[in-house]
């Protein structure tokens, strides 16, 4: 082998490794970026669940609030049909029979009372607040 092509061969093996050299190093670089990018995700990734049970916990506090507003929104609708219903009758009867009492609560007012307001009045438990009302009662 002639010298020359010797020289032309041994620079071209050395272009040759140094290509090679530099795609190692680009390589190590491309692995380097990976590495740091796999990091950074982890990272990401370690916030991410951090705030999913940050969430979890302020909804699942607001859950249990909305279950209790429910529960007593429930009852208060309960309670006003009950109010609606028989139980408020029951409440103006009461209002009413007490202001039956204080228009007659005298001895006069007692005997003045129409029949059929004195007889509502014993049956549902009136009672005279004054001495002269109840001896007026009486005496009926």
């Amino acid at each position: 082998m002639p010298e020359e092509e010797v020289i032309v061969r041994a620079t071209w093996i050395d272009e040759l490794s140094g290509n090679v050299q530099k795609s190692v190093e680009s390589i190590t670089s491309i692995n380097k970026g990976i590495k740091e990018t796999v990091k950074t995700t982890d990272t990401f990734n370690k916030a991410g669940v951090k705030t999913v049970r940050m969430l979890k916990t302020v909804t699942g506090g607001a859950t249990k609030l909305n279950k209790s507003g429910r529960l007593l929104a429930r009852q208060q609708v309960l309670t006003n049909r009950l109010f609606t219903g028989s139980a408020q009758k029951l409440v103006d009867n009461a209002t009413n029979i007490n202001q039956l009492g204080k228009q007659y609560d005298s001895l006069g007012g007692a005997i003045r009372m129409p029949m059929e307001r004195w007889k509502k009045f014993n049956k549902e438990g009136g009672v005279f607040n004054t001495i002269g009302g109840r001896m007026g009662n009486r005496l009926r």
